[in-house]
């Protein structure tokens, strides 16, 4: 987990070029992305819990003219929906995971003198 949030960490700043302040409108649109990857996830049911806590806080940012900010955490919170999209299709192809130890033993290979031997 901690390897998935510093990915989105990264890829969420890699979004904005280092040097350009993002406008109200450019941050507005990322919000507005942000919110539409947030309700497809919510619909198709693999949001992560964090995501929607990010949008608040972008937009807080911006009701305060913290544009860049507000930007950087609406980009992190549709990477976290990407994140989120990719997780869920491995889990749908998961497999139980079972050791050897735990495997039960074929008939013949069963201790002499258990019941059914």
């Amino acid at each position: 987990m901690l390897l998935i949030w510093t990915l989105a960490s990264l890829a969420g700043c890699a979004a904005l070029p280092p040097g350009a302040a993002p406008s109200a409108r450019q941050a507005n649109a990322e919000i507005r992305a942000a919110q539409a990857a947030v309700r497809k996830a919510r619909i198709h049911g693999f949001l992560w819990t964090s995501t929607p806590r990010l949008l608040i806080r972008a937009a807080r940012l911006q009701t305060h003219h913290h544009f860049r900010q507000a930007a950087h955490l609406a980009a992190e919170a549709q990477i976290q929906c990407r994140l989120a999209a990719k997780q869920h299709a491995a889990n749908r192809r998961a497999q139980p995971f079972y050791p050897p130890a735990y495997r039960v033993l074929p008939r013949q290979l069963w201790p002499p003198g258990t019941p059914g031997s």
